[in-house]
């Protein structure tokens, strides 16, 4: 009773964030020690920051205001965690040690750079002019390292199409902005992303076993529960720029190398892609451009549709964290 008692005391001390803070810090500190718990304080600390702020209405269908800045938060734990590896152990970066690495990696950078301008200004750079950048930036990397673009899909009419390198050069561009767009979309439209970069990141990790791997299956899951519980990020641009362009390569390397079937791969990222087609479709069905908001995705309609079917009190308070 006395217990009882006191615990009731010290819950009316905390308000709600306070005590989705102390959840997720426990869930981290058992899955990964006090490294987790840094990683879910330095997120919350930039979801708290005025700058990439983001309107509930902006999103598909959050209901509270969120910040666009997981992109950076997931840059600087990379980098934190690059670092001490480096400094600490003999640990080598494959950028220092294989030209194509470095290619990979600067092609993501880039990307990333792209997004990070838009979360911190939104607008600064037009539509057109961000997907003109990242066709030139992907255009460069497959032209300079075509071994990056797989030429055996196991469908015949495909793989010969493909063995013509300018039709492999163009599909493999086209194929990764299109991936990136549909991560950016799906994510900006109701935060799903995350579960599907830790499902690839798992995968990858058990397929290659190298650190950058358990990285960023580590930041990933770690942004997966602080973004279940609290609702506070989005990826923003950055963080899908990012993390698609890791993930579209991954893919298309891991295919080349044999190391995955295309139909696996399909699977595994199926979800952004299908999303991202139905929304374009749907508005230029409808005489819409198609670079405007995700205000009707996929996801969007599939919870509109059961809200319909409900009462919407209950409904949207079951969602009302993202």
């Amino acid at each position: 009773m006395l217990l009882k008692d006191n615990y009731s005391a010290f819950s009316r001390h905390l308000d709600k964030n306070d005590l989705k803070l102390v959840i997720m810090c426990l869930v981290a500190l058992w899955a990964f020690g006090l490294v987790g718990v840094g990683a879910i304080l330095l997120m919350r600390l930039l979801s708290s920051l005025a700058a990439g702020r983001d309107q509930a209405a902006s999103h598909g269908i959050s209901v509270i205001e969120s910040s666009r800045l997981d992109g950076l938060a997931i840059t600087l734990l990379l980098g934190f965690h690059a670092l001490g590896m480096v400094l600490l152990t003999d640990y080598i970066p494959g950028v220092v040690r294989s030209n194509l690495d470095l290619a990979l990696w600067t092609a993501i950078f880039l990307c990333a750079c792209l997004g990070l301008c838009e979360d911190i200004k939104t607008d600064f750079l037009s539509p057109v002019l961000r997907l003109s950048a990242k066709f030139v930036v992907f255009a460069l990397l497959f032209w300079g390292w075509p071994t990056l673009v797989p030429d055996n899909l196991g469908l015949a009419v495909i793989d010969q199409l493909l063995k013509v390198p300018l039709i492999a050069w163009v599909s493999a561009t086209v194929f990764c902005v299109g991936f990136i767009n549909a991560f950016n979309m799906s994510d900006g439209a109701n935060g799903l992303v995350p579960g599907i970069a830790t499902a690839a990141f798992t995968v990858f990790f058990i397929e290659y076993g190298r650190p950058v791997e358990g990285l960023l299956f580590f930041i990933c899951f770690v942004f997966l529960l602080f973004n279940v519980i609290s609702g506070w990020f989005f990826l923003g641009d950055m963080g899908s720029y990012g993390l698609g362009a890791i993930i579209a390569l991954y893919g298309l390397n891991g295919v080349a190398q044999g190391d995955f079937s295309a139909s696996f791969m399909m699977v595994l990222l199926a979800y952004p892609c299908l999303d991202f087609a139905i929304s374009i479709t749907r508005r230029l069905a409808s005489g819409r451009s198609p670079f405007s908001a995700p205000s009707c995705t996929l996801w969007c309609r599939i919870c509109f549709s059961r809200a319909k079917a409900t009462d919407h009190a209950v409904f949207w308070r079951g969602i009302k964290y993202r």
